[in-house]
Formats: structure tokens, C-alpha cells, sequence
């Protein structure tokens, strides 16, 4: 049942501009809290795993269930909980599209297959690839990232293109989100696993690597899919007319975060460039 009177559609149609307002205000307060937030955890997670994600001193048949436990927690709280972790645009595309449950659960799944494909093709220590640097894999890596971004762009555009659309006319035809939000999840390789794989190769310690590694992406996988999830949730609550009415806000909104988070992960790298 929905939560929200059919009644909003006239008052959907109302403000075309709503959204992004608020869009913009949260998302300067994600700028204006970016440092502070990105440095803080709960407890000692992070000093506790620490040890195990450098991969020194450690020995796989030494590591106990309960650091795999840690890391897959830590994984996931790090997409859950901080910006610029792909949340956002599984929660625009769901909002936007309205995928059945199905379609959003073989989405991602497909995304985190492209992640460790990436990976794999990356950080496998076999055949020629054992004689490439590590300076030549961070490159690598560097690569994918801008990927991620240039889909994260995209994505940001199209919807605030769409949010225009549905301002002037309310049965305007929808982009796809799917293909960009695949990338922006597929190709955003997360700090810790590189650190993780970089230092492992580094130290000849591959198996112990790919051991963490996994962990951390479970952790990163399940908060893919309580994202899309709680957005899922969300839609049936609000039912599929207010959902219609409010896509244009919900679109606008959605479209001005992720360009102000993108912007500032742009930014970052302009500067890593003029040093």
C-alpha cells in the first residue's frame, strides 16, 4: 500500500525545481563534511584490520575467522557508510527506472562480477603479468577509476536531462540508467583492495592477498544489495503513481549529489595532476 496520497502527482508537477534544491544543499554539506566524514569509523575496526589489508607478517593458515568476519564488516561499511561508493546511483537508478527485483539483483551481481574481473586481469601474479611493475598496475588501476568517473558524469547528466524532460512534459520518455550505473560499480576499484593486492604481490604473498580481497568484496557486495534493497523497499511503500509523480525530483535531486561528489573526486585528481 502506498504511503503517500495519489494526490502528489499535481504536487509533483508543482515545484520541477525542488529537488534540485535539495539536491544541491546536501550536497555541498557532503562537501563541506567530506574530510571529516571519510576519517571517521566506529570503534577500532579499521586499526584492527589495518594489519591484514597491508598483508605483512601475515600467514594464511594463521588468520582467523574472525579477521574474515572484520573484513567483510569493514566492506561494507565502507560502501554503506561514506560518499562516493556507488550507493547513490543504485538508489537513482531504482528510482528512476523501476527495475523488478530480479533486474536490480542481476545488475549488481553482474557489476561486482565485472569488479573481480577487473581485478583478476589487473592483479593476477601469472604468466607475463608477473614481470609487469607495480607502478604499471597503479596506472592500470588509475585507468578504471577514470572509467568510473566519466560514467559517474554520465549518469549525472542524464539525469538532470530527464528531470528537464519530465518538467515539460510528464510522459517524457526515461534514459537507461543500467549501463552507467554497471560501470560506475563495475570499474571503481575501492582502496583497500588495492592496497591489499598491490602490497601482497609485493611481498609474494598472492593466496594471502586474494583471501582478504574476497572477504572485503563480500562486504562491499552485500551493501550493494541492502542499497538497492532499502530503494526497493522504498518504491512499493510509495507505490508506483507517487513514484511516477516525484520521479522528476527524485531525478533532479539524485543528478545534482552525484555531480557535486564526482566534482570533487575531479578535483582531487586535478590537483594530483598539476603536482
Amino acid at each position: 500500500m502506498a504511503i503517500v496520497s495519489g494526490n502528489s502527482r499535481v504536487d509533483g508537477q508543482g515545484f520541477p525545481w525542488l529537488g534540485g534544491f535539495f539536491g544541491l544543499a546536501v550536497g555541498l554539506a557532503i562537501l563541506y563534511y567530506w574530510k571529516m566524514w571519510v576519517h571517521w569509523w566506529p570503534g577500532d575496526l579499521r586499526d584492527e584490520i589495518s594489519p591484514y589489508i597491508t598483508v605483512k607478517d601475515i600467514v594464511l593458515a594463521e588468520i582467523p575467522l574472525t579477521v574474515y568476519g572484520k573484513l567483510v564488516l569493514f566492506g561494507f561499511l565502507l560502501v554503506f557508510l561514506f560518499p562516493g561508493y556507488g550507493k547513490l546511483p543504485i538508489a537513482a537508478w531504482m528510482l528512476h527506472n523501476q527495475p523488478s527485483g530480479k533486474a536490480f539483483f542481476s545488475e549488481i551481481l553482474r557489476a561486482w562480477g565485472v569488479k573481480w574481473g577487473l581485478l583478476v586481469l589487473v592483479f593476477c601474479n601469472l604468466f607475463f603479468l608477473r614481470y609487469v611493475p607495480s607502478t604499471a598496475l597503479s596506472l592500470y588501476s588509475f585507468i578504471l577509476q577514470h572509467v568510473s568517473i566519466l560514467a559517474s558524469v554520465v549518469l549525472g547528466g542524464l539525469l538532470v536531462r530527464d528531470a528537464w524532460r519530465l518538467a515539460r512534459a510528464p510522459d517524457a520518455s526515461l534514459s537507461n540508467l543500467r549501463l552507467p550505473v554497471v560501470m560506475i560499480l563495475g570499474f571503481q576499484l575501492f582502496w583497500p583492495v588495492q592496497i591489499t593486492l598491490l602490497t601482497a604481490r609485493g611481498f609474494d604473498l598472492m593466496p594471502e592477498g586474494w583471501c582478504i580481497t574476497a572477504a572485503l568484496m563480500v562486504g562491499i557486495l552485500l551493501a550493494f544489495l541492502l542499497t538497492a534493497g532499502l530503494t526497493w523497499a522504498v518504491c512499493r511503500m510509495l507505490g508506483d503513481e507517487n513514484c511516477r509523480a516525484w520521479r522528476g525530483q527524485f531525478a533532479l535531486f539524485n543528478g545534482i549529489v552525484i555531480l557535486c561528489v564526482t566534482g570533487k573526486v575531479i578535483f582531487g585528481f586535478v590537483l594530483y595532476y598539476l603536482k
